[in-house]
């Protein structure tokens, strides 16, 4: 049995170690060191060869706490007819191309037979399709939202048809006689708890298909470099009814609560199992995507305990282990504010108004597609020692080739003699609310369309903060403190809280991109602080020795601006120097837009995008209007001219263009899908880090 949780309320607010955002950070910058795939016999070592397809069953208590969940009673005979495919069935992709997903064929043998293609109706109708997976002989694992809507509460029916293999079901199907899903789930739609069971009416099928074992296994067993995770499901946008299984040789971040990995996935794979390739044991369920990353809920022996008092209640038989008999502390995180999911592959046309999608998704349920960004990235946090009242500069290129191994930014540290300087107001890695409603407003201007999978675009904030509002020294701010809070792309902060709130400029982001390519720290309208410069990647994976940093740029900041029209050929170099490439034409990136405030030119595709429309709210309404009411709100004046960079992404060297704002980095990436060649750069991360871990000076 799972140890019982004594304190859940409590649990649920420890600060979750790594943002759902944020994750693609960690993902990245570990990326270079995932062993390769290539020798992976994706035909025999996904089958898990040593598995038991009918692995022990564990104690389930007859009690259960009503509070931990609520459960349904679904139609298990209805008198509608199953109906086939729905007609404008489509998926949205969360793929990392190429497509790396196998199908699986025949579906016959375990494990493949115990994975479900499930099906929901109600009135009557076909409504979408997920994935699910026998956990027991009378018990099935699958995404909440497949069971539980809060706009049409409980679906009706239920059909699970297991091992299905197109038009074939080798095992015909069942309806569930009942579903359960967490009580969180219910009440916030909150992505993390996303998942729920169903209870078939009988044990017949899944004494005939088999049953996976779920583990609570230790960190170190889930970071090995041969676990080989692997998702099987059915996909929506392959063939419909065919499986398609996917593995990595590891996982490329874990966490106490969620598992990241690159596995592709797609809608129609919401509720599928991730579990360890030798045996089948059941590690996590997959919920969606996160920037460059596909992220799933990691079972914990919280999780676990919540499945088993589920099954209490339905009356299910499950099978479960917890590795060693005691298991890591579970980490429940704050919930991310999201819009509700949908099902992952309904029948309504897609609006108009929605782009094509592309591949990745959001932090929120597979059910909800947002691509994410992938030359964007954080860097792995190098701590150093905060300055003394007077910094001392620090070389911008380490002189010690073999340097002193980084301090856990987890805990920043202080210079000899000093005091111990205090944890930051904040990690990136934490998911907080939105702690004002000036920032909601505008937040979900810009983010909350993609969120709701409206538009597949660059966020412009980001998911969710990663600290709660805090105060940060401005002179002119009221008592010499004005309120901030940062987002993966930037900070929000309202300076003057009398001014006018109506005003798109009442909430702004800081100059970030200027202070950190500078070194000057501002501290009110004409008072600086002068640091070093920020050794960090703007862009693309955050080891990348070879890519410009933001220190980079500092040389250049006053040179001579291109014509108008003329073709971009210039690359920056790490150090700062720039050379022409002529080679670079044949991307044909012209200098667009002339800035006279700061004699700089617009490139042609950050230019176009500044001045983009599309899908934004106002007042609560979606309608197709400019992203921004004003071309430089959310970038500022550009503070250099925009050059081409070689830069690592997952491993390989990409060309990207550059360009540096006041607030903010822009890069365009021309290999990338539509909606995702301009992307903003996480300047919000990059200031954090070099503010309040690399030189860390608290308000």
């Amino acid at each position: 049995m799972p140890e019982p949780r004594t304190d859940r309320d409590n649990q649920r607010l420890k600060r979750l170690g790594v943002l759902l955002l944020l994750a693609l950070v960690i993902a990245a910058a570990v990326s270079s060191v995932i062993a390769s795939d290539e020798d992976l016999d994706s035909n025999t070592s996904w089958l898990g060869q040593d598995a038991d397809s009918h692995p022990e069953l564990g104690n389930v208590p007859d009690a259960f706490d009503p509070s931990r969940g609520m459960a349904s009673n679904l139609d298990d005979s209805p008198e509608q007819a199953r109906s086939s495919e729905p007609e404008g069935y489509a998926g949205f992709q969360q793929v990392f191309h190429p497509d790396e997903r196998e199908r699986v064929t025949p579906t016959t043998s375990f494990p493949a037979s115990a994975i479900a293609q499930i099906e929901m109706y109600r009135n009557g109708s076909l409504v979408g399709t997920c994935t699910g997976t026998f956990v027991g002989p009378n018990a099935v694992l699958t995404a909440g939202h497949c069971l539980y809507m809060e706009n049409t509460g409980w679906a009706d029916a239920v059909a699970v048809v297991p091992g299905r293999d197109g038009s074939t079901e080798p095992y015909g199907y069942q309806w569930a006689s009942s579903a359960w899903a967490p009580q969180e789930w219910i009440d916030s739609q909150d992505a993390f708890w996303d998942w729920g069971i169903l209870k078939m009416p009988d044990s017949s099928l899944g004494n005939t298909v088999g049953w996976f074992e779920m583990g609570v296994l230790q960190t170190s067993s889930l970071n090995a470099s041969n676990f080989n995770p692997v998702i099987a499901g059915y996909p929506g946008e392959k063939a419909f009814g065919t499986q398609w299984m996917g593995i990595k040789s590891s996982f490329s971040n874990v966490t106490s609560a969620h598992l990241y990995y690159m596995i592709d996935t797609s809608s129609g794979q919401s509720g599928a199992a991730v579990w360890r390739g030798n045996d089948s044991v059941i590690v996590g369920i997959h919920m969606g995507t996160v920037s460059n990353s596909n992220i799933g809920t990691r079972i914990n022996s919280g999780l676990l305990d919540d499945i088993v008092t589920g099954c209490a209640q339905l009356g299910c038989q499950l099978s479960y282990f917890v590795e060693n008999g005691s298991p890591e502390p579970t980490a429940t995180p704050t919930p991310v504010p999201t819009s509700t999911p949908a099902p992952t592959a309904t029948p309504t046309p897609t609006p108009t108004m929605t782009a094509t999608p592309v591949p990745t998704s959001t932090p929120v349920p597979a059910a909800t597609p947002t691509p994410a960004p992938t030359v964007t990235a954080t860097p792995v946090p190098t701590s150093t020692p905060a300055p003394a009242a007077t910094p001392t500069p620090v070389p911008t290129v380490p002189l010690d080739p073999d340097p002193t191994p980084t301090p856990d930014p987890d805990t920043p540290h202080a210079p000899a003699d000093s005091e111990p300087t205090p944890e930051p107001p904040g990690q990136p890695g934490d998911i907080e609310p939105i702690g004002s409603v000036h920032y909601e407003e505008t937040w979900r201007r810009t983010d909350a369309p993609i969120v709701d999978g409206h538009i597949s675009r660059t966020w412009m904030w980001g998911p969710a903060p990663f600290t709660a509002v805090i105060s940060e020294p401005y002179v002119e701010s009221p008592g010499g403190e004005r309120a901030v809070q940062y987002f993966d792309k930037t900070r929000m902060e309202i300076t003057d809280p009398s001014a006018d709130s109506d005003s798109i400029w009442y909430v702004t982001n800081g100059l970030l991109a200027r202070e950190l390519i500078t070194g000057e720290r501002q501290l009110g309208h004409t008072a600086f602080q002068q640091y070093p410069p920020a050794e960090i990647n703007v862009a693309g994976d955050g080891d990348d020795p070879d890519g410009p940093t933001y220190a980079s740029f500092n040389s250049v900041m006053g040179a001579n601006p291109l014509a108008v029209g003329e073709t971009i050929t210039h690359t920056i170099h790490r150090n700062g120097v720039v050379t022409n490439s002529p080679e670079r034409a044949a991307y044909g990136v012209t200098a667009d837009y002339h800035v006279p405030e700061t004699g700089h030119i617009v490139a042609g595709p950050f230019w176009e995008f500044m001045n983009s429309t599309g899908p934004v709210y106002e007042n609560d309404t979606l309608i197709s209007g400019n992203l921004f009411q004003n071309p430089f709100y959310a970038t500022g004046l550009p503070l250099t001219e925009a050059y081409w960079a070689t830069v690592r992404i997952n491993g390989e060297p990409r060309a990207v263009l550059i360009q540096v704002f006041e607030r903010r980095i822009l890069t365009y990436a021309p290999e990338n899908p539509p909606g995702w060649q301009v992307e903003a750069g996480n300047v919000g991360i990059h200031y954090f880090l070099w503010r309040y871990v690399m030189e860390p000076d608290l308000p």
